[in-house]
């Protein structure tokens, strides 16, 4: 089975908004302009739901696309996220300059009102200084339009999942390499 590995997560960087994933079609979204001022909501005729944004790093082994976006409206990643930004939010203070790198460690799951779901358990292991891999090209992540735009920006392109290189291990990777 495959682990998912630690990973970088630009929490710095998160944006919240309404969002919707239609069959067939990229992801769009409506940012809020800020993570205090929620936007106003769509009101299109489709199920836009609450959800987030924002890019991860993942390790070395992965070669060279390994900035990704993590964004979903998905009730259980939303509140395991909820939980992690806590988390972020408490130890920032002693990590000024710094990401979180942040390991999934299990799902619990919960009754909802529309059924059960899994909340993913993150912790944070680590704070190390932010990689410039994080800020170099243009980010995977879409950026807010302005709140005004009555158009829908979709969603980057969407890509295929990043596989381990085949590359043999030349160290201990037991510790992330960013």
């Amino acid at each position: 089975t495959f682990k998912l590995p630690r990973c970088v997560f630009d929490l710095a960087n998160i944006r919240t908004g309404w969002g919707i994933f239609a069959e067939n079609s990229p992801p769009e979204w409506v940012w809020d302009p800020n993570l205090q001022t929620p936007a106003v909501k769509p009101q299109d005729g489709r199920e836009w739901k609450r959800g987030f944004g924002f890019n991860i790093l993942l390790p070395q082994e992965f070669g060279p696309d390994r900035l990704r976006e993590f964004a979903t409206t998905a009730t259980g990643a939303s509140e395991g996220l909820k939980k992690l930004y806590g988390l972020y939010e408490e130890q920032l203070s002693d990590h000024r300059g710094q990401v979180p790198v942040v390991e999934f460690v299990d799902a619990t799951n919960i009754q909802i009102s529309k059924g059960r779901t899994n909340v993913p358990n993150f912790v944070i292991t680590d704070w190390i200084d932010r990689p410039a891999a994080l800020d170099e090209g243009e980010s995977k992540a879409p950026k807010a339009a302005p709140q005004s735009q009555q158009s829908y920006q979709p969603a980057a392109t969407t890509v295929q999942p990043p596989q381990p290189s085949s590359a043999p291990d030349t160290g201990n990777l037991s510790k992330p390499v960013f």
